[in-house]
């Protein structure tokens, strides 16, 4: 990943030493005004055409790492420990506040941030 100002160095840099067709990602449609300036970009170094980066990150998003899975469960345990005590402490007359405020107490006792 780069920043937009550092892009155009980057992409001449590379276009410059390739052996063959470069393909670059880009994940367009999020902001149309950044679109245009990239693309504007693209055809400045040379680039003929870029690759959408929205299926390549939905098939990177389905693998998850060993250490993925355990951040998955812990967050999984430590939300249920919060409505475990927040069903504790719900009782007429409280506030949805005095609510949050407990378990977001459950939630930083168990190490969220």
């Amino acid at each position: 990943a780069h920043t937009v100002d550092a892009v155009e160095s980057f992409l001449s840099a590379k276009l410059g030493k390739r052996d063959g067709e470069m393909v670059v990602y880009y994940m367009s449609g999020v902001n149309p005004a950044m679109d245009d300036r990239i693309v504007k970009l693209f055809g400045h170094v040379g680039l003929r055409s870029y690759t959408t980066a929205g299926p390549l990150m939905q098939r990177i998003r389905r693998y998850k790492s060993e250490a993925d899975i355990a951040m998955f469960q812990r967050a999984a345990d430590i939300s249920k420990c919060c409505f475990e005590q927040a069903f504790r402490a719900t009782r007429p007359g409280l506030s949805e506040h005095h609510i949050f405020n407990v378990m977001e107490f459950e939630a930083r006792l168990h190490g969220a941030q």
